[in-house]
């Protein structure tokens, strides 16, 4: 799959608003046992809206053109719009920019683009450039 919606430039004022304030673009590491990479974990990542009022969320979810995952939490008011998709993550990151996220942004295109072409370095070169991503990241 490849996103291929193309924004027009309210569309990418919107998100980018709305990601930078009410929004999170997250990268982390999952344990596992007995994982292929021997690591015992391996990274996961996700992008998501935040807001109390779901039309809202409705508008953001048809400017991205694909359906996303809706998780309210038990006793809160608060919805969450999660897409969990690396397409659909790097089609959007791609074409916008952020104010105060720009950081995360940047380092989880990064990320992409390392996964995307693991099979071109060495096992080392790899896990060296995939750590010190991680360590960066932990550092915002």
């Amino acid at each position: 799959m490849v996103y291929k919606k193309k924004l027009n430039e309210y569309e990418k004022g919107f998100l980018s608003c709305f990601l930078d304030t009410d929004g999170y673009i997250s990268l982390s590491k999952v344990k596992r046992k007995k994982y292929k990479t021997g690591k015992g974990w391996h990274p996961s990542y996700m992008m998501g809206f935040c807001n109390n009022n779901i039309d809202l969320l409705k508008k953001i979810e048809n400017i991205i053109g694909y359906e996303g995952r809706y998780v309210k939490k038990k006793g809160s008011s608060n919805w969450s719009l999660r897409y969990g998709k690396r397409e659909i993550i790097r089609g959007i990151l791609d074409q916008i920019k952020l104010i105060v996220k720009e950081k995360r942004r940047i380092l989880l295109l990064e990320y992409f683009y390392l996964a995307d072409h693991r099979l071109e370095q060495s096992n080392n070169d790899y896990e060296r450039k995939l750590f010190t991503i991680f360590d960066t990241w932990e550092s915002l």
